[in-house]
This record gives C-alpha cells, sequence and structure tokens, in this order.
C-alpha cells in the first residue's frame, strides 16, 4: 500500500473530521467575501517629459579642472523623482487640503452631523491597548487623520509600477468607489507635479544666479564656453518650470476606473478556500490517526 492509497483510507476513516474542516475552511472564504469591502481601482499612465538632466558632453569635466562644481553632474530620471514624491509627506499634505477625499478616506472617523472629527473606538481598541501597555509598547492618544495617516493609507492602497521597456509608469489607486479613486490620483499627480516643479524652479534659479556670478569671474575662453553652455541649459530648466505644462511627468490619457471591483477577487478567493481547506482537512484526519496510534502504543505497553 502506497502512502496515497493510505492517506486516502485515513482521511475515508476520519471522513466526518474531513468533511468539518474542508466546509469550515469554503465557509470561511464564503464569509470573508460577504464582509470584505470591494475595491475599484483607479489607473493614470504617465511618461517622463525630459530624459535626464545632465550638461553637454565633456562640460562637466572641463569645469572640474578649474575647481568649479557643476550642478547635473549625475543622472536624475524625473519619474523615479515623481514616484519617490507619490510617496512623500509633501504630498500627503495636498490630501489633507481636499475636505472631501479626507472624509471620505477616513468616513469612519467623520461625524457629518457635528461636522468635526471624532474617535471611533471598536470593539478590540481597548484589549488591543491593554495588550499594548501589559507589554510595554507605547500607546499613540488618538487625533484626527493627517498627512501620516494618509501615507499609511497609499502604501496599502496605492502602488506605482514602471516599464523599463516602454519608459511608462502606471499609478493605481484602490477605493471603494471608483470616482474618489479617480479624484485622489488626480490630486496626487498634480501635487506632485507641482511640487518637482517649485524644487526645480528653485535650484535652477540658483544654479544661474551662481553661473552668473562664475562667468564675471573666469577668463579662460575653454571655461567660458563651458559655463555658457552649463547657463544654457539651467535656463532652458528653468524655462520648463516656468511654464503651465506637465513638467515631470507627463500623462497619458486621462485617468480611468476599473468597470468592476477589482479587490477582493471571488474567483481567487474560493478557489484557494477550496484548496486550503483540502490541505487542512487532510492535516486534520492524519493528525487524528497520529494521536490514535499514539494512545494504541500506550496503552499496548501497559
Amino acid at each position: 500500500m502506497n502512502w496515497m492509497t493510505w492517506t486516502l483510507n485515513v482521511c475515508l476513516k476520519y471522513r466526518l473530521i474531513f468533511i468539518s474542516v474542508f466546509v469550515s475552511s469554503v465557509a470561511l472564504g464564503i464569509a470573508y467575501l460577504h464582509f470584505s469591502t470591494y475595491k475599484y481601482t483607479a489607473e493614470l499612465r504617465v511618461t517622463a517629459v525630459y530624459s535626464s538632466q545632465q550638461l553637454p558632453s565633456g562640460i562637466g569635466g572641463i569645469a572640474s579642472l578649474a575647481g568649479i562644481s557643476l550642478p547635473g553632474d549625475k543622472q536624475v530620471t524625473p519619474i523615479a523623482l515623481y514616484s519617490e514624491a507619490l510617496r512623500s509627506r509633501d504630498i500627503a499634505d495636498a490630501v489633507v487640503a481636499d475636505k472631501r477625499l479626507m472624509q471620505h478616506i477616513f468616513a469612519r472617523n467623520w461625524d457629518a452631523e457635528a461636522n468635526e472629527w471624532r474617535q471611533n473606538a471598536g470593539p478590540f481598541d481597548a484589549v488591543v491597548n491593554g495588550a499594548k501597555r501589559l507589554l510595554g509598547v507605547p500607546v499613540q492618544a488618538w487625533h484626527a487623520p493627517d498627512s501620516a495617516d494618509v501615507q499609511r493609507h497609499l502604501q496599502k492602497n496605492m502602488a506605482i509600477i514602471e516599464s523599463q521597456k516602454t519608459n511608462v509608469t502606471t499609478i493605481a489607486v484602490n477605493d471603494p468607489d471608483p470616482e474618489m479613486a479617480k479624484r485622489l490620483l488626480s490630486v496626487l499627480n498634480s501635487a506632485a507635479d507641482n511640487y518637482l516643479r517649485k524644487r526645480e524652479l528653485r535650484r535652477s534659479t540658483e544654479y544661474v544666479a551662481y553661473l552668473e556670478r562664475k562667468l564675471t569671474e573666469v577668463e579662460i575662453a575653454e571655461y567660458r564656453q563651458s559655463l555658457v553652455q552649463a547657463l544654457s541649459s539651467q535656463e532652458r530648466m528653468r524655462m520648463m518650470a516656468s511654464s503651465s505644462v506637465p513638467f515631470a511627468a507627463e500623462p497619458m490619457g486621462r485617468i480611468i476606473a476599473s468597470v468592476r471591483p477589482t479587490t477582493p477577487k471571488p474567483v481567487f478567493v474560493i478557489l484557494a478556500s477550496v484548496v486550503l481547506g483540502l490541505l487542512l482537512a487532510v492535516l486534520a484526519c492524519l493528525s487524528a490517526q497520529l494521536v490514535r496510534n499514539i494512545r494504541n502504543d500506550a496503552a499496548h505497553a501497559v
């Protein structure tokens, strides 16, 4: 008798245990689908407006010979900066400024009648806080949702997918309301692009002032030519940052929300609960047989 036949016989022997565990697993999967919050996904595809901020060929080396430190010696990927900005506290502040978004995201703590934020303690909050105090873990006092809470929300509900082949970045946001998911994504995109625009405008303005000052000090023609080209590059960056068109990332079309919920996936949940139920049921039957064998061996020993 091979092990598969033996396992099948054990499961048939303890079929009540097998059926109970299997049915319980499938029931838990169905219950999960009933009590889960279905979410839609809004997506925005963007591409870099410019490939990198770098000096013309040879300028950095010539300037370094003169002991001049110029900006742009290292390549900067705008899309990478854009992606990091989306996750930053500064961009979360822009979401905080949108009251409608905040009231939707943190609806659990928003009292529409009183028009104020309130703590909505769950049934297990007191138990969790008590366990934290027992273990010496600090218990933070409740506060109205802020940018830190928005960051945590985005960590759970935002995905940034960068394609190395097409240089297209997809930003996806999950939310129970597809329209609010689109609104959140729009706020994030505008805030991140404006943040990088202001940052580059400030930096390029400072660089232009620095290069103009150096031009008055340097007399060697080769060095002056390098500084002139660097100045032209920074003036171009300042011009781009001063315009009203997208600066770091340009949307490829409008924000699109899924027609149907994207999470949880009912078929996946049911299949997972069936597979897990079968495994747990087999393990339960084998455990029951093991316990019985141990008891029989103990009885024979006596």
